[in-house]
């Protein structure tokens, strides 16, 4: 019983952050009694928390040498080693924690990821269909299978299984009037607020169907985050521009930007491809001086969102693009 309430305390620190004073109460209980699952498995989730993958893997082997049929043990290392990049190594992990306990969706939503990350797309599907199967309503299960299906160039399901993201699911919340959410009816005529949403890429990138909406006689007003709406100042068919910060008139209807290739039933072969769609406004002057003549214009974007799953495999260091600056006939913008 003692033993037991020195592993609550353990746990109180863990839960309260103080991961030095739970480590020492850990240590001395498997001084004790060297094959304590929850011990091990405690001290392997410390070691995640604070980054030591390489810890983590060897308090979680230890673990399973001790327990070999412990499906959480078995889970615990393949998310490990998924963090290493090591995706063979986690899907077998994976697989073993499955073959213990198939009704883990959580399991399964991860070793999708494995899966996508290892370019095996049929295989990740798979997976989050099964998690679908478990749990109908898991939002981000959805909405990460559509992101595969649009990989796959499937339009149709992807936009539509897009629609269970977050951010859609929470605009009613966000945003006032949530009975005027647009179903993609005509609105000829009436005004549509369209709401940017997630990174500064996508804003830019969905904003192309500005000008379509304004052809067919829609009001367009655009709303999105300050940094934006100098580049947006140029926009055809965007009537009016507003930030986050301000108030916007009584309006008909609203949409997520990246709702919009789902309401317009986009195929690839109806994405608006109008090149260029994006113009620097007559009212606003370039930050530098025009290259001079002859030479190429080249823009470099070397960092993106931090909080980004996947952004060690896409942001580096401006130092990194140094040695290009001395290329002949080239002039580089940020």
């Amino acid at each position: 019983m003692e033993l037991e309430m020195e592993f609550e305390k353990a746990l109180a620190c863990y839960e309260a952050r103080e991961y030095d004073r739970a480590i020492a109460i850990c240590k001395t209980l498997l001084a004790q009694q060297p094959q304590r699952l929850d011990g091990l498995n405690l001290l392997g989730g410390i070691a995640f928390k604070q980054g030591d993958w390489w810890g983590a893997i060897a308090y979680y082997q230890e673990l399973l040498r001790y327990h070999p049929h412990c499906a959480t043990g078995y889970a615990n290392l393949g998310r490990t080693w998924q963090e290493l990049d090591r995706l063979e190594e986690s899907e077998s992990a994976y697989r073993q924690a499955l073959s213990l306990d198939q009704g883990a969706s959580r399991w399964w939503f991860n070793l999708a990821y494995v899966y996508w990350d290892l370019g095996n797309l049929e295989r990740a599907i798979a997976c989050l269909e099964t998690v679908l199967e478990q749990v109908p309503d898991w939002d981000e299960a959805r909405s990460t299978l559509s992101l595969i299906r649009l990989l796959q160039g499937d339009f149709q399901r992807g936009f539509a299984d897009y629609e269970a993201r977050p951010s859609r699911r929470e605009l009613g919340d966000s945003f006032p009037r949530a009975d005027l959410i647009w179903q993609g009816d005509s609105l000829t005529g009436k005004t549509l607020v369209l709401l940017a949403e997630q990174g500064f890429g996508d804003a830019i990138q969905f904003v192309r169907y500005v000008p379509e909406l304004a052809a067919e006689g829609v009001r367009v007003w655009l709303r999105c985050r300050p940094p934006l709406l100098r580049l947006f100042q140029g926009l055809p068919g965007c009537d009016r521009l507003f930030s986050t910060e301000d108030p916007i008139p009584p309006w008909d209807a609203h949409a997520l930007l990246m709702s919009l290739p789902y309401l317009r039933q986009t195929t690839p072969k109806t994405i608006p491809a109008q090149i260029p769609y994006l113009y620097l406004s007559p009212h606003c002057r370039p930050a530098l001086p025009p290259p001079k003549r002859g030479r190429a214009k080249v823009g470099l974007v070397w960092s993106g969102s931090p909080t980004h799953r996947k952004d060690g495999d896409r942001s580096c260091s401006l130092a990194a693009f140094q040695t290009w600056f001395d290329l002949p006939n080239i002039q580089f913008y940020s």
